[in-house]
């Protein structure tokens, strides 16, 4: 997919209402600004099957929204490169991303500059409230984020997750997870 400047993938929109209780990225589809906890049945999920391969070109990768979920089968490649000021992976509340078996996933960002990104919100890779990252056995994720030049407050990858659940992130045995900028302010 070649998205150009827009969003290769989303199932909701950005969360600018500052409603109460959200601590994701973004607000998805349904939601109605309550907490995804008390709307179990909300899926927003991505799956790329055994040996198979997804490359995404574009500012904006994957814009799950609450319980977003993606999943690499054993054996996938993922390619997702974005530009400028574009998130890579956004999970929101609730949500999970497993680089599967086997698979490799690669995030590359180039020239995020400038963006206002803090603890809860506007991060390349997010997860929110209860997020969780699993790098599943001989699998690869790498996020790699090149001409960040100044970002502060902008985290890499994030789980937020401050009401009491229990986030995770887990590389298996014989994964690897890489994560790399070239920030140049402390708190990249």
């Amino acid at each position: 997919m070649n998205v150009g400047h827009g969003r290769a993938i989303s199932f909701c929109s950005y969360n600018v209402t500052n409603a109460p209780k959200s601590t994701a990225n973004y607000i998805q589809r349904a939601d109605n600004y309550q907490t995804t906890e008390n709307n179990p049945n909300i899926e927003n999920n991505v799956y790329v099957g055994k040996n198979s391969t997804l490359n995404i070109m574009g500012r904006e990768g994957l814009i799950l929204g609450n319980r977003g979920t993606f999943i690499s089968d054993d054996g996938s490649v993922t390619n997702i490169n974005n530009w400028g000021s574009g998130n890579g992976f956004d999970g929101g509340d609730f949500g999970m991303f497993i680089a599967g078996p086997k698979s490799t996933v690669k995030f590359t960002s180039n020239g995020r500059q400038n963006v206002d990104g803090n603890w809860a919100h506007n991060n390349y890779f997010a997860l929110g409230e209860d997020g969780k990252l699993v790098v599943d056995k001989d699998a690869s994720l790498s996020v790699i984020l090149k001409n960040q030049d100044v970002s502060i407050y902008d985290d890499n990858i994030q789980i937020l997750s401050e009401h009491y659940h229990d986030p995770l992130v887990w590389v298996k045995d014989g994964a690897t997870l890489d994560v790399r900028a070239d920030a140049s302010s402390r708190d990249a």
